[in-house]
């Protein structure tokens, strides 16, 4: 039985239709969840696609791309269009151009373009740099695609995308934009917040007198 799921054909359609209903059927003539419903099938069908032609798994199997559909159907925050709804369909590209670098002698062309886009993705979400050391070491040792040269591309693309910003500063001549950007986006990438632990922390019986221990049971 769970064999005859994951290598079904039709649970991909089963899960778009049912999905796309639930999608759009609280407000049809929303354009901003139309939107956010055609970036999220454009994107089902990048990964079922890079599933099926760089075959990443041994069995044809539509479940993961059925299940990257059905969590983003189940989160109603994130059906409207907005820049972040962008961010999984970059991701995408920029695997399929670091999987398509698999022991290539010249590689430098696919790592610069995987990893412009992973720096245009940062400009949205600056998290995703910390994915940096992550990929590198699979360039190294699964892809076998890191080099000198495409170490260097690999810089380059990151660093094109600040230089798009700076291009942008120069053409205004704004640069308080440009620096009040570079510290946000710092800002982000190291801010941790530790007020949910500090919350539970502070809410133990370890730290609260007995007569209040029974508020927590």
């Amino acid at each position: 039985m769970k064999k005859a799921i994951t290598t079904s054909t039709t649970i991909l359609p089963i899960a778009l239709v049912v999905g796309s209903v639930l999608w759009i059927l609280p407000e049809a003539g929303n354009l901003l969840l139309w939107g956010g419903w055609f970036v999220a099938v454009l994107t089902t069908y990048g990964w079922m696609e890079m599933n099926a032609r760089l075959i990443l798994l041994r069995e044809r199997s539509r479940m993961v791309t059925t299940t990257f559909f059905s969590s983003l159907t189940a989160v109603p925050l994130l059906h409207s269009v907005r820049w972040e709804s962008l961010l999984p369909l970059a991701l995408l590209v920029m695997y399929a151009f670091l999987f398509a670098s698999y022991q290539k002698r010249r590689p430098e062309g696919y790592l610069f373009h995987a990893f412009f886009l992973l720096g245009i993705g940062s400009l949205v979400l600056p998290q995703l740099l910390w994915l940096l050391p992550l990929l590198l070491c699979c360039c190294l040792i699964q892809l076998r695609s890191l080099t000198l040269g495409s170490l260097s591309a690999t810089l380059m693309g990151l660093l094109l995308s600040i230089g798009i910003l700076l291009l942008k500063s120069l053409w205004f001549w704004d640069f308080t934009s440009f620096l009040t950007t570079l510290k946000t986006m710092g800002a982000q990438l190291i801010a941790v917040d530790f007020t949910y632990w500090k919350d539970i922390y502070c809410a133990t019986p370890a730290t609260l007198p007995p007569e209040e221990w029974q508020f927590l049971t």
